[in-house]
């Protein structure tokens, strides 16, 4: 969790951006919703009252929120490789600094290798995680409260058992998630020692 804090604050510089990439995730997760939203109206009219017109209604819906998602999801994607390339550019130029500053007798004990590997391997894992973290933070939580609220607003008896086993799932995927860290420490280590 330190970590996390600790990438958060190189964040502050990057706020306007996020908060255009937050505002694209929220059109992704609300047009998302929308598609739910419009099953069950359009199947009704296409199917129980035999309305024709729904299926010329029923591409053209789909058409357009799929074009105002597409252009969502680009500015999201856009905004956040952006903050992403540039934070880790500020990460690097940090540890850079800091390595040069150490005393020689640090460099001595620790093998090039070793800090190639930090260097190059732990910061292009950022550069890789830190778009798609955001992203997934901002875009699924966000579409997860759209996608509820229309489960709730269709079926409210299912919403709430949604809403009961949630925790449980919950709990498996971050023992998962603990797991998946520390394998990757080790294989971390291990490129270390070469």
């Amino acid at each position: 969790m330190k970590t996390f804090w600790r990438i958060v604050s190189y964040l502050k510089g990057y706020r306007l951006r996020l908060l255009g990439a937050f505002v694209c995730s929220a059109g992704v997760a609300g047009l998302s919703a929308v598609y739910a939203w419009l099953v069950q109206p359009v199947l009704d009219g296409i199917f129980i009252e035999r309305n024709q017109e729904m299926l010329l209604i029923l591409p053209l819906a789909v058409l357009g929120v799929a074009i105002l998602k597409a252009s969502f999801a680009y500015g999201q994607g856009y905004l956040m490789s952006y903050v992403g390339h540039w934070l880790v550019s500020d990460i690097r130029q940090q540890l850079f600094i800091h390595i040069v500053r150490l005393p020689i007798r640090f460099h001595d004990a620790n093998t090039s290798g070793r800090l190639m590997a930090r260097v190059i391997s732990d910061v292009n894992e950022m550069a890789n995680a830190i778009p798609s973290v955001l992203k997934d933070i901002f875009q699924q939580g966000l579409t997860f409260v759209a996608m509820l609220s229309v489960v709730f607003y269709q079926n409210w008896k299912l919403a709430t058992i949604v809403l009961v086993v949630l925790p449980f799932s919950s709990l498996v995927l971050v023992r998962v998630g603990r797991r998946i860290r520390k394998l990757s420490k080790r294989g971390q280590e291990s490129i270390g020692k070469m």
